[in-house]
């Protein structure tokens, strides 16, 4: 008997923090912009990763879109990678800091947490073909701002949403050269 429940508490405790350790980790999304200017910035982050994506409008989609992605678990970071500087913070209801696209001229950034459950949010995706990145800050077709990097060229191309904005198991529905992609949530790994 005494066997038995040693047993089954060695079990149970081995099975508790077996389930704790795969457990997902709680991930933050933020969405804002870059002050005065057309781009648009969103960043996730789970608390040991951090993926920022900063997304040109209109007149600056070829010199302002990249992903940076990042180990990072501080509330705030530095990150230099191919010419851009990004410095940051971030708490449980805003982010905000400079970027550096490489001109030697830092621009102030800021973004709100995005509500949970909200089509609100960052959006990406990579296969093959190139990577996906959307910001939505909004249901308001002017809030949404979204890029496609190809892979072989390196062309950035304009994301355009499928209106009315809705995010399905497969993602949110967009076209990129009258191409239908489902571009899902974005996550810090």
């Amino acid at each position: 008997m005494r066997t038995t429940i040693v047993m089954l508490l060695v079990c149970g405790v081995a099975a508790c923090s077996s389930s704790a350790s795969t457990t997902p980790p709680v991930e933050s999304t933020y969405v804002g912009a870059v002050a005065s200017t057309d781009v648009a910035v969103g960043m996730v982050s789970d608390g040991s990763h951090v993926a920022l994506f900063f997304c040109g409008g209109p007149t600056s989609v070829t010199t302002s879109t990249k992903w940076l992605r990042f180990a990072g678990s501080a509330p705030s970071f530095q990150i230099s990678l191919n010419g851009w500087t990004v410095v940051g913070s971030f708490d449980g209801s805003t982010a905000s800091g400079t970027v550096d696209r490489g001109d030697g001229k830092p621009l102030s950034w800021s973004a709100t947490r995005a509500p949970a459950g909200s089509v609100v949010g960052l959006y990406g995706f990579a296969d093959s073909s190139g990577t996906s990145g959307v910001v939505v800050q909004s249901t308001d077709p002017a809030n949404v701002t979204g890029a496609f990097i190809e892979t072989k060229t390196a062309s950035i191309q304009q994301i355009v949403p499928i209106m009315p904005l809705e995010r399905t198991n497969a993602g949110l529905h967009v076209t990129v050269s009258a191409r239908d992609l489902f571009v899902p949530s974005a996550h810090a790994q």
